[in-house]
């Protein structure tokens, strides 16, 4: 099968024109947040977010992820009318709606109740209280993800709950209302809730769909055991820069100060705009991967490969120049209070140009049924991070957090890399195109 690449990338044009509008969007909101509550309560409230979604991560089982790239490997029709498939939906409903009504009512129980979060307790209790709105909306952006509808997949996270923050944030401006903890908890709930009804109505039909089945095909095979192992490995690796910076926001709200953790969480939202091609590239080509890889396609995988390299090398390298440039800059945008995160997204930024020049090296292996092997390297880049941080941290704060996960993200790119040219035979990186260019030359 010949792909037609001149036609994926228009498309991809397309979809570019909706992340970037999604991008904007959360960079509008993190900047209006922070300037209406200032550092300390941004921070508190960052390190809410983080919290619950590591929870989110765990409670997931990663059965999102595993729903999202069967559904693309088998398409809507074929999933719909499959037992095996349809097992696979009933193991997540089992699950983790259980633990979700878990995680609302311990939440509540300890942190509106009890206070036990201190100073963080009324954040993390409406995180806990709204968390099943988040992992339903968590779950149908994965389907639209395997339908292969990328811009419907981050419709309600990234365009509906954005708007909402901003509006919220801006209503508390407006009214003069107390720019409070309690003030940022009761907008992100109203944020969520309404993102969540945003997903639920663009996806309708197809949920009709799956829901109605139709005349059975041979089932595809099913083991429990089998499924949760793909699943966790998957979210691991599919998750694992979100991880890293999340735990450093985690980390230094408890060991250094939430101003510190604001830093961290402003620098981190500068510092993706050099990733922000990866992320518009890999909502069009993971299921485009996970579809050559199954019907075997190596001709087809092979040339998703050289063109995710080639838009992530180059759009990596001049991202991060802007970025490094300009930093000062860029921080000032947040208000006077973050003038002193400007170091810290330097740090940042060295880390997400090693994810750009690896290429599609995580995606690749997991899409490809090497999450195993991504899993293992992530663990070893998490466990260089986690130690770096408990180093770093308490004498630098944000910026040693944010030295941290650069060198841990430098170490993930050369091993994810290595791993791709042992298991798959394909190159994601950089070095392709040098390799490429020398070859051209000689």
């Amino acid at each position: 099968m010949k792909v037609k690449t001149s036609r994926i990338l228009k498309r991809l044009m397309g979809i570019a024109g909706m992340r970037l509008l999604a991008f904007a969007l959360a960079f509008v909101q993190a900047v209006v947040v922070a300037r209406v509550f200032g550092a300390e309560v941004f921070g508190i409230y960052s390190f809410a977010i983080s919290v619950i979604t590591l929870i989110g991560l765990v409670v997931s089982f990663g059965l999102d992820q595993y729903i999202m790239r069967e559904l693309a490997a088998r398409g809507l029709d074929v999933a719909a009318r499959d037992a095996g498939f349809r097992r696979i939906l009933r193991l997540a409903l089992s699950l983790v709606v259980p633990l979700s009504l878990a995680t609302t009512l311990l939440g509540i129980a300890a942190f509106w109740l009890r206070g036990a979060g201190g100073l963080y307790s009324i954040p993390l209790g409406m995180v806990t209280a709204t968390f099943g709105l988040l992992m339903l909306r968590k779950f149908l952006e994965a389907l639209a993800l395997g339908l292969k509808q990328p811009v419907l997949s981050f419709v309600g996270s990234k365009i509906v709950f954005p708007l909402a923050m901003i509006a919220g944030a801006g209503l508390v401006w407006l009214t003069g209302g107390a720019r409070s903890d309690l003030a940022i908890s009761l907008v992100y709930g109203a944020a969520m809730l309404l993102s969540l009804c945003a997903i639920a109505l663009v996806l309708r039909r197809p949920l009709a769909a799956l829901l109605r089945g139709g005349d059975p095909v041979p089932p595809s095979p099913f083991d429990r055991r089998a499924t949760l192992v793909a699943g966790y490995h998957l979210v691991l690796v599919l998750s694992g820069t979100m991880i890293a910076n999340h735990m450093d926001a985690i980390m230094i709200a408890t060991m250094s100060t939430p101003v510190e953790a604001a830093y961290a969480r402003i620098a981190w939202r500068l510092a993706e705009g050099v990733t922000t091609l990866q992320l518009i590239a890999m909502l069009q080509y993971k299921p485009l991967i996970a579809e050559a890889h199954g019907t075997g396609d190596r001709d087809a995988l092979g040339q998703h490969i050289r063109t995710l390299t080639w838009i992530l090398s180059l759009s990596g390298i001049a991202l991060f120049i802007f970025v490094e440039l300009t930093a000062d800059w860029l921080v000032l945008l947040f208000g006077s209070d973050f003038a002193g995160a400007a170091m810290t997204l330097r740090a940042y930024a060295v880390g997400c140009l090693a994810v750009m020049l690896s290429g599609s090296g995580v995606v690749l292996l997991t899409m490809t049924g090497n999450e195993r092997a991504a899993s293992r390297i992530l663990w070893i880049s998490l466990v260089l991070n986690i130690v770096l941080n408990l180093a770093l941290i308490p004498f630098l704060g944000a910026l040693g957090a944010g030295i941290a996960t650069a060198l841990s993200q430098c170490l993930l790119a050369i091993l994810t890399t290595r791993a791709c040219r042992r298991s798959i035979g394909f190159d994601p990186s950089f070095l392709t195109l040098l390799r490429q260019r020398r070859s051209g030359t000689s």
